[in-house]
């Protein structure tokens, strides 16, 4: 399978030190990216969802800017919390809200089993409308 290169690279790959650009191709084997025929990472790492996205559709650079905006921006959202008689202000990337929802509507793309949202590989696989319908429902489209 093709990935893309949605946001660049440069530092340790299990090839050594590498840079790689936006745009660049690789491809998977066994469960690794390669670039020209060297080992960058497992494709299930957290470099490759942060770096890279899977193309076998030619809309890997569309699927790559929407799961780093919905999972990795730097936007962040302010809540008010009671804390007693207190009001705290909190912050994050989603509001418990927004992280419930994702939870009730897109079961299948959030990791079982923590208290935080993490999202699956399956968030970073899927088609476009998909991931198009988690942005807009957290107003990122």
């Amino acid at each position: 399978m093709e990935y893309i290169t949605h946001h660049p690279y440069s530092g340790m790959t299990l090839s050594g030190r590498r840079e790689i650009q936006e745009g660049e191709r690789l491809q998977e084997r066994n469960g690794f990216l390669y670039q020209n025929g060297l080992p960058v990472c497992i494709y299930r790492s957290d470099v490759a969802k942060h770096h890279f996205a899977r193309n076998d559709d030619g809309k890997g650079m569309e699927r790559g800017k929407l799961t780093y905006a919905i999972a990795y921006s730097d936007r962040v959202r302010e809540w008010e919390e009671k804390n007693g008689d207190e009001s705290v202000t909190r912050s994050a990337r989603m509001t418990p809200e927004e992280a419930a929802m994702i939870r009730e509507r897109f079961p299948r793309f959030v990791r079982e089993g923590s208290d935080a949202l993490n999202f699956s590989d399956a968030f970073f696989l899927a088609d476009i409308e998909d991931l198009k319908a988690v942005a807009d429902s957290l107003g990122i489209l």
